[in-house]
Order: C-alpha cells, then structure tokens, then sequence
C-alpha cells in the first residue's frame, strides 16, 4: 500500500498479523476510523473497536484446524525372545527341524515344524504340550477347538489327525486317514481344517482339489469313531477359506457351519451343518460373487456376532482381490426378534431359516495386493500386504485409515486376543495393540516430545471416531478431555528443557495452540525463557490473543509484553482490550501509556481496571482549553466525542463490550451538565466559559456541535433516560436550546441542533413536549441552511419533523422548493393527494438514487387507487406524458406495467423517445403481451430488422391480419431484403404468384451453399404458399392456380438446378425439386378427389420438358429420375393392397353366404 493511501475497513479485516513496527495508525487518518461521525446516524466507532471486531470474525483457530492426515503404528512388536532361542538352537533343528508353520489362540501359540512335529507354547514362552504324530508326515495346516481342548492338524498325503490337549507329551486322539470313497484322496494335501464352532468332534477340511469333507466323530464306549462326508467340490482352486467362528451374541447362524472360499473370480458362502442335527450336514449356498479376472490374490476373514456397548454387532467377512478390499455384512436386523425361539421350536429347523441376508458395506482400493486380513475388534480390520499391514476403522458404511505398521517380509502370520504372532526369518515376533497412553509413554521415553504432544493434541482434538476407538479413548469430547488434559500438560513441562536445541518456530505455535485449549497459561513464563526472544515468541502469541485463545498471561510475561508493544501503541491498546488484564502493573502500565501518547489504552485502563470514568473526560476539557495544533494532539483531543459516544450508549471504550453498570453514564451527565466548575485534587477543572450554564456542555458544543450533538442522538435511544429522574429527554433538550439561547453560536451550530431536535421530538413524543414557535424556528432553520455537507442530514430531519407537525406557513412549500428538498415535497403533497405535484418533485431528484424507481411506482399506484380527485389524475397524466422518455430509462419493465395497468393511451409516446434500444424493449413487451396496435407496428419491424433481424419473419406471420398490405412496412421489408416476410404478405393478398416469384428471384442468386439453411426455408415457405385454400381455383388454361404454382416452382427449381454451376448447388436444388414432388404427393395422393390433380401436374412437367427440342430435357427428367421411382412404388403398393382387400372381401362375403344358407336349410330363417 502507498504511504499516502488511507487504511480502510475493508483493509483491516484482510490485514496480516504483524509486528510492533507495524500499526493501523501508521496508514490510517481517516477521522472515520479514529471515531469521528460524518454523518449524523452514524454510530460511533474507534481503531481498536474496528480491529477487534475483525480479529473476532477470525477467532477460534483450532475451529479451522485440519484433521491430521497421517497415520502412525497402533502396535508394539516384540520378538518371543525365549521361544526363538528354543527353535533357532541345533538340538531342536536336530530333533524336529525348521519351523514352517504358526497357529495361535487366546492361549497357545502352536508351532509345526519340517519334520512333522507340533509344539504348543504358552504366552509366558513355556512349552505346553509336544504333539506326538507316531507317524512322520508334512504338516499344511492346523486348528484349535473353540476352548482349546482339542488341536487337529491336517498333513500332505491327505490325513488329519487330533490331539486331546491334557498332558504335556501328547498322544494323537484319533487320526482320519485318506479315503477315496468319503474322505481325502491320498496325498491331497489338506489346505484348510476348522472345527465347526463349539464342537470337538466336528470339523470342516478342504484339499488342494478343492474337495470340502466334514468329519463327525463320536465315543461309544472306551472308542472313539470318525464318519467323513463329501460336501462339495468347488470349481477351480481355492485360494482362501474361513470358517465364522462362534461370537458372544447367540444368533441362528451359530449351528449351520457357515464356510467362506474364494477362488481367483468366485467368493462363495455355504452352510454345511444342519439346524436339526450337527452330526447331519446340510449345504446351502447362502451368498456368491464374482469378479473378471485370470490372476487373483486373494485373502479373507470372519469376525463373529458380538455384543458391544452399542448393542449387537453383526458378523462380518472381510475380503479381497488383489488390491481391492470389501466388507460383507449379515444383516440380522431382517430377522425378527424373537427369531431364535421360532428356530428352537420347529420340527424342522433348517426349513424355518431363509437364505442368509448379506450386504455389500463398504469398499476400498489400497496400495498393494492384500495377502491376508485379519480382525482385531468388530469395527477394527488389519490388512496386510507384502511389508506393510494397514489398520482400518470399519463404521458401516466406510473403511478409514487409521494405522500403519512396517513389517518387512514375513514367513506366517497368526492373530488372537488382539495380538498378532508373525514368523520371519525362524524368529517369532508378538504384535501387541497399544492403547493411548501406551502409545504417548513410548514416545516419552524414547524421547521424542515433540512427536508426543503432536499425537496427544491429535487424540484431544480429532474428529476421527477410528482413531480413538483404535487406541481405546472415548468419543465424548468431555470425557475424552478429562484423560488426556494431564498428559498434555505433563510433556509440556519434561520437554521445555529439551527444545533450546529446536528453531522455537517449529514448536511455539503447536505448544501455544495446546495451552490455549487446555487452559495452562502458567508454563508461558518458562516457555519465554527457553525461547529467549522475544519478537519470536511474541510475534506467535499474538494470533492466539486476538482469536480470544489465551486470555490470561503471568504477570511477568504481560509486564514484557507490555514493554515490547509500547512502542506500537495502537497494537498494544488491540492486545491490551483482549486480555484479562487484572493482574497488570498498572503504575509501569500508565507511565508507558503516558510516556507514548497511548490515550485509548490508557482510558481503558482507566475505565475497565480503575473503574474511574471521569479523569478521561476531564483531561479531555483540559486538551480542548488549550486546542492547539502546536501544544496538544488535536486528534486525542477530538476523541473525547466517541469516548462520551460510547459510554452513552453502554459501550466500554474503546473495546466496544457491553458494559453492565449505570455508574459510567451518570458520571458523565453529571459532568456536562453541571451548572458550574468541577473541582479536582483542589484543583478547578476550568472550561472554555466558566461563567455559562452548563459551561462543560458549551465547552463540548464550541468545539464540535456535530460531534456531540451526534452522540446525544445515540444516548437518547437508551433506556437509562427512561428511568432517571434528573436527566430525562425533556430536561437535556431543554438544557441544550437554554445553552444555545444564553449564548453566541454559529448558524454551522444553530442548524445541528435543529436537526437534533427535529429528529428526535417525533420519536419520543411521550417524552418531550416542544412549543409550536419552537418547532416552526426549528423548521425555519433547517429550511434555510446554506451548507451542502449537511444538506441530506437537514432533509431526512424536516422528514421526520413534518410527518407529526406541520407549521401555518403560506411560503412553507416555497422555502422547500428553494432549499432542493424534494424527499419531503414527495412526502407532503402525497400526504395532500396532490400526486402531479409530488411526482414532479420527485422527478427533480436523482434518479438513479436508491428507491427512485419504487417511490415512483407508489404515487402512480397511490394516485390512480387513493385519489378522489379526477383533475388531480389528468394533471399526473399530463406529468408522465412530459416526462415519458425520462421515466421509460428507469426501468421499462416496470414503467411499462403501470402505464399499461392504469394509461395505455400512452403507450404511443414510446414512438418520440430517441433511444432505440429502449423503444425495442418497450415494443417488445407491448406486442408480446397482445397490446400492441397497427400504428407501433412498422416501427417494431424496422428496430427488430435492426437489432433481431431472424424474429422479423415470426412478427409478420403473427400479425401479417394488422399489416393488411400496408405498402410502408412491404418497402421496409424489400429494403431490408426480408424475402419470406414479402412472401408471407404477398401470400395474405392472395397474390401468390408475386408470392413465389419473390422466393424464387431470391433462390436465383444462390451461387454457394453458405445460406442452405435459409433456402430450405423458402422452399418450404414456397410449397406452404402453393396450398393455400385460396389457390384452388381455375384458370383460364384449364389448370387450377395451384396446379400452375406448383407447375411453375418446380420448373423454375429444375431451371435452377442445371444452370448451376456448383456440383453441390445442383446437387441442393435436385434435392428441392425432390422433396416438392413428395410434398405433392403426399397432398394430392392421401386425397382420391386430388389425384387427377397430382397426373395433372405431373403431366405437365413432363410435355413441357419432352417438348425441348434440345437433348437438355433427358437431364431434366434426371431431376426427377429419384421422386419417379417413388411414385411408381406407391401406385404399385397400393394396386397390390387393393387386390389383396379385394379378395379378403369375397372370402368373408362367400363364407357370411354359407352361413344363411345353412340356417336357411333348417327351416330357421324368416
């Protein structure tokens, strides 16, 4: 901005936060923004009042905060130090071999080894059982019994054998063996083996060959015995399978063995176990899907029904292809709620159940082809790719991100009780979910306290329901702030100490941003010395006092913020008013504030701290005894009008805040209107005239009337006068014309209080009672004022003024006229109903005013529906009629209405105004709403010819009646060479043959097809003009005229056609010539009566043609080689149709014959 540029309102409030050097005041002198009034109305304003007003319009910086978009690992790994020693030693390798596989629950960790051997740790790293096979073989895959009493493994050649877990050194159970009747063929290796929920002697096996087996076993006796059963066999290899494991919540689908598989395109899910028996199977498939695609990665996983706080949650199937994941859902809401009960008492069970209710949720497209997922909680999902596994929040409906974990290349991978046991390299690592403060206390430790307090103040303020459910923290904001407050606060005060080191601008704003939501602006003292600087950490604060953010600073730091700002006073006075300031020094406060000049900081210190109004109104008498440029700051000195603006209107200077108390405006009447000097500290405050009355209201007068007189009109909106004894409306407008009485005062000064009195008698007349001679002096005043500036402020008071009283002055009107104020001349003569008079003075105004337009319409609409005085209409008429083209400019839509609704004779004045745009418009309307008359007419042509030549034709054929071959618009139209339109004129004469010549001269001086479009439209217009109904008349030659206009265009087209020298010309005018024998056709040949009419012409064509002794007419018939062939099809067509209708006639009629004769034969008819 140019040094010589002021600072506006508007400039304030994009204004950015700066430095002390920086100030409003140093770009801004506008008497406005320092509180000065330039029009009466005006309500007081001050710098500082403006900027805060803007700073609040920016407040609340964490509101506007962005929610994090990073994530961060939601899990500790940790290696299975014990168990790794085990496995990696040589004696193990020796005695069992590698580990290949991993299989965990709640409670084991299970371990199959190379050599087909099985060990089973606990969690504590303790061996639990070793699982003797007898029998070596490659194990490739295992299981555990919902309550980990029973472990079943299947192997490579096709067997599964079972473990009963009771001892340590545990002997098989039983062992299933291939069997290619009902089990596993041998050496099929067994892919996948579940128990079926809560059974121990019900399992779910699939091979390589896709081949799906259940096993029932049972005891009789001291025996045990195994019955397998084919299910199925899938098409295609199975890639991925899980079984829904039992939940907390008992639903249907707990006894029906619901088993997911996923080939590379088919996800599908069966029940396999009957509702009746759970040793009987019963396959049903309940849900399939599938995708197109020849290479798939696949990978899936159950999470059963649960109870929850929320209530019940349903089960759901995590899958996916390649980098695709989905949810399923089953919806159990479907069933009723007493479904289990009905299940539980049918005969037959499996019958009462439908097919399963599952849902499409929710999708996502992820980095990488996923290869393998697991649940960790109904609404958590881990999903792992190759070396990264991603932690999703489920709500439902979406998949958000909310975690991620580097993992590297892995062997297997297990999970249960939230923990995840991962193979890598034949070490075993736990993967364990970390709640919140774990999560904060590894970051402390290690310490990263930055990184701390970043993830703490996200987990306080994060609108992500994932997060805070992954890391175990409650989405109510309360709730959630109570435990995370401390903790805030904690790594606040251990990382002071360790930021010395950091630049303090990649911290401050972030510990800033934490104190002021958390309330702990006691660490502000400690952080200011870390920082050590104090432009730095001053420049940050600022933003977070002026958003209200921090509110409350230690003593010490606002004793230097006071210091650091005490150069910049109008920036310090902004922070100052914001602050909570109670516990400022105020002796340091006051001796700065003095020593730079800083008045508004001061009086509100003064004010808001001191609670003493009256030393800033009696140093500004002080300043104005000695108004002087040279001796005192004019511009503080002034400012004591918006202070006494303020306080009257209950306003706290300068921060404009609402003040509770009475006190502040009864200090400063009684100040101005005490009737005599003001001793203070045994000193007498002096005015300019100690010997008036009311010498510090004069005082006050002297120097500004406007401004005080300004903020008098505020105060008398305030209800304090409404209640005081003393000062009353009636007392203060006494005390000032008693002021201006006793005193000289400049005619400037007369007319302000003129406009005072006049503006607020009428609103306040319970209020204030005012002699008839004082309000006509008051009238006489502000009709003779001679000063432009306050012109406007002089006219709305005798606005207000007449509207109660109007005083008996024959020259009042007069003095009006001369003083210009037609806004009251408007209001009286339509208070008069003298309408003419009060358009004519409204029309003296500018019109392009706001509410020109709308005063306007109200004294038409007043006087032609209020007026009862028929003269006083004329006369209005005869104002609109001198002022027509004046008016029409406003607005021609709504001046055409109400000369249409109230003096539609004067629409004709339209024709004397000069502006043709907007005698278009106004005729535009006139016509389009049916209102139009012949004498507009031509005139409505010739401006759309000129500014909307292609509506030309649509206005002539609309009112071609009204034309009625007026020769002035047909010359307009050939001037203008408006072929259609002549055609279209020439047509309602019934001079068709001039008709179509016109069209045809025209088509004639084609030469390219750049006008083929309009052409067309002659052609047309042409062929509609042949069959008018008045063309069917005879002529002397035999012919009828429109057998002769038909004969005529057609030959003048073929004439046309091969004269052009343009193939493409030639080829448009064929095509002409085409569609006008089709035409004919189609009138003449739907028509019996006209057939003779359609040989007629046609045979005319051809003598005259066939007569051209030149070899041109075999070119000529070529025109028509194309409509020819036509022709004789339909003749052809329709001779066929005939003979077929003919003979289907005689048949009927043959058969209808027989018929009576029959009946005739038996004697039956008459």
């Amino acid at each position: 901005m140019a040094a010589d540029q002021q600072l506006t309102l508007y400039d304030l409030a994009t204004r950015p936060l700066r430095s002390p050097s920086l100030s409003i005041s140093s770009h801004n002198s506008s008497s406005f923004s320092n509180g000065y009034k330039r029009r009466f109305d005006d309500r007081s304003t001050t710098k500082t009042s403006l900027a805060l007003r803007s700073y609040r319009s920016k407040r609340n910086l964490r509101q506007q905060r962005n929610e994090s978009s990073q994530v961060g690992s939601l899990f500790k790994w940790s290696e299975l130090s014990k168990i790794t020693t085990f496995i990696t030693s040589l004696n193990f390798e020796t005695t069992y071999g590698k580990v290949i596989q991993v299989k965990s629950n709640a409670i084991y960790i299970a371990l199959s080894t190379a050599n087909g051997k099985i060990i089973i740790f606990n969690y504590n790293q303790d061996i639990q059982f070793t699982l003797d096979g007898q029998e070596s073989g490659d194990i490739s895959s295992m299981a555990f019994s919902s309550d980990s009493s029973f472990f079943a493994a299947g192997f490579r050649d096709g067997a599964i054998r079972l473990w009963e877990l009771k001892s340590e050194l545990a002997k098989p159970y039983f062992t299933i063996y291939p069997n290619s009747k009902n089990g596993h063929e041998m050496n099929h290796s067994i892919k996948f083996l579940a128990f079926i929920e809560s059974q121990t002697h019900n399992l779910i096996s699939l091979d390589e060959a896709g081949v799906v087996i259940k096993h029932n076993g049972f005891r009789k006796l001291r025996n045990v015995y195994f019955f397998s059963e084919r299910l199925f066999t899938t098409e295609g290899r199975i890639q991925s399978s899980s079984m829904l494991p039992i939940g907390s919540s008992h639903q249907v689908t707990d006894g029906m063995g619901i088993l997911a598989l996923m080939t590379r395109d088919v996800l599908s899910i069966y029940s396999t176990t009957s509702l009746n028996d759970s040793a009987l199977s019963q396959v049903k498939t309940q849900y399939k899907i599938g995708v197109k695609s020849l290479e798939n990665v696949t990978a899936l996983s159950w999470f059963p029904c649960t109870k929850t706080l929320n209530g019940v949650s349903n089960a759901k199937l995590a899958y996916s292809w390649n980098n695709v994941l989905g949810i399923l859902e089953l919806n159990n809401k479907v069933f009723p709620s007493n479904f289990l009960k009905i299940v539980n008492e049918a005969r037959d069970k499996d019958k009462v159940v439908p097919k399963l209710p599952f849902l499409k949720t929710a999708k996502r497209t992820l980095e990488g082809n996923v290869t393998d997922i697991k649940w960790i909680q109904s609404d958590v999902v881990c999903v792992f790719t190759r070396e990264k596994m991603s932690t999703f929040y489920y709500d439902g409906t979406a998949l958000e991100l909310i975690g991620e974990d580097i993992l590297g290349e892995y062997l297997q991978l297990s999970s249960a009780k939230r923990c995840f046991i991962l193979s890598q390299n034949q070490k075993l690592f736990l993967g364990r979910q970390l709640s919140w403060a774990d999560i904060l206390l590894e970051k402390i430790s290690a310490s990263n306290y930055f990184e701390a307090l970043e993830i703490a103040d996200e987990y306080y303020n994060t609108n992500s329901v994932g997060k805070l459910v992954a890391v175990g923290l409650p989405t109510d904001k309360t709730k959630r702030s109570t435990l995370v407050r401390p903790y805030l606060v904690e790594i606040m005060k251990e990382s002071l100490s360790h930021l010395q080191s950091i630049e303090p601008a990649k911290y401050l704003e972030k510990y800033l941003t934490i104190i002021a939501y958390v309330g702990y602006s006691d660490i502000l003292e400690e952080m200011l010395s870390v920082v050590d600087n104090d432009q730095v950490f001053f420049q940050a604060l600022e933003p977070f006092i002026f958003s209200e953010s921090i509110l409350i600073l230690p003593p010490a730091v606002l004793k230097l913020l006071v210091e650091y700002y005490a150069s910049n006073g109008d920036l310090l006075t902004e922070i100052l008013c914001t602050l909570d300031i109670r516990c400022l020094d105020i002796d340091l406060t006051i001796s700065l504030c003095k020593k730079y000049d800083l008045r508004e900081c001061l009086i509100y210190i003064w004010n808001y701290l001191l609670g003493d109004y009256e030393t800033p109104m009696l140093d500004f008498i002080k300043d104005f005894r000695q108004l002087d440029p040279s001796l005192v700051n004019t511009e503080n000195a002034f400012m004591g009008y918006t202070y006494i603006s303020f306080i009257f209107t209950g306003r706290q200077f300068p921060t404009d805040k609402f003040i509770a108390t009475d006190e502040p405006t009864q200090t400063i009447c009684d100040i101005l209107f005490s009737s005599g000097s003001i001793t203070r500290n045994g000193e007498v405050v002096h005015a300019l005239d100690d010997d008036t009355i009311f010498p510090y209201l004069y005082t006050f007068l002297k120097t500004d009337s406007f401004q005080l007189l300004s903020a008098m009109n505020e105060f008398f909106e305030s209800s304090y006068l409404n209640d005081n004894t003393r000062y009353t409306r009636q007392f203060l407008i006494e005390a000032l014309l008693d002021l201006y009485e006793a005193n000289k005062f400049s005619e400037y000064d007369k007319c302000q209080l003129a406009i005072f009195t006049a503006r607020n008698y009428p609103k306040y007349p319970q209020f204030i009672r005012l002699s008839e001679s004082t309000l006509d002096a008051v009238i006489d005043r502000l009709c003779s004022n001679k000063d432009p500036e306050i012109a406007q402020d002089c006219e709305l008071a005798l606005q207000s003024l007449t509207s109660v009283y109007l005083p008996e002055d024959d020259h009042f009107v007069e003095k009006l006229e001369m003083g210009g104020f037609h806004n009251v001349l408007v209001t009286l003569y339509s208070s008069e109903q003298k309408y003419a008079n009060a358009l004519e003075s409204l029309l003296l105004k500018d019109v392009n005013e706001e509410g020109f337009m709308g005063e306007f319409q109200t004294i038409v609409n007043d006087a032609f529906t209020k007026g009862k005085d028929a003269n006083e209409r004329i006369n209005l008429v005869r104002v609109l009629k001198a002022n027509f083209a004046k008016l029409v400019l406003l607005d021609v839509d709504e001046f055409f209405t109400l000369i249409e609704k109230y003096v539609p004779h004067l629409h004709k004045e339209i024709l004397s105004v000069n502006d043709d745009v907007l005698k278009y418009r106004y005729l535009s309307k006139l016509f389009m709403e049916g209102h139009g008359l012949g004498e507009f007419l031509r005139e409505y042509i010739r401006l759309s010819i000129v500014f909307e030549k292609g509506s030309v034709t649509g206005i002539v054929e609309k009112f071609k009646d009204m034309i009625n071959g007026d020769e002035n618009i047909m010359t307009l139209l050939k001037e203008n060479e408006i072929i259609d339109g002549q055609a279209i004129i020439f047509s309602q004469q019934h001079k068709f043959e001039d008709a179509v010549s016109v069209i045809v001269d025209r088509l004639k001086l084609i030469q390219d097809l750049v006008f083929k479009d309009e052409c067309e439209s002659y052609v047309n217009l042409a062929c509609t003009i042949c069959e008018h109904p008045a063309a069917y008349k005879n002529t002397t030659d035999g012919m009828t005229l429109n057998e002769r206009l038909w004969l005529n265009l057609i030959t003048s087209l073929v004439d046309l056609a091969n004269t052009a020298t343009s193939p493409p010309v030639h080829e448009f005018f064929n095509g002409c010539i085409h569609d006008c024998f089709r035409k004919i056709s189609d009138y003449k040949l739907s028509n019996s009566k006209d057939e003779q009419s359609f040989s007629t012409i046609f045979t005319h064509f051809l003598q005259v043609y066939s007569n051209d002794n030149n070899n041109a007419n075999f070119a000529k018939l070529s025109n028509i080689r194309g409509i020819l062939q036509e022709v004789f099809i339909s003749y052809s067509y329709e001779g066929e149709i005939s003979e077929i209708l003919l003979r289907m006639l005689n048949d009927a009629v043959y058969k209808n014959m027989m018929v009576v004769r029959s009946i005739k034969h038996r004697g039956v008819a008459n």
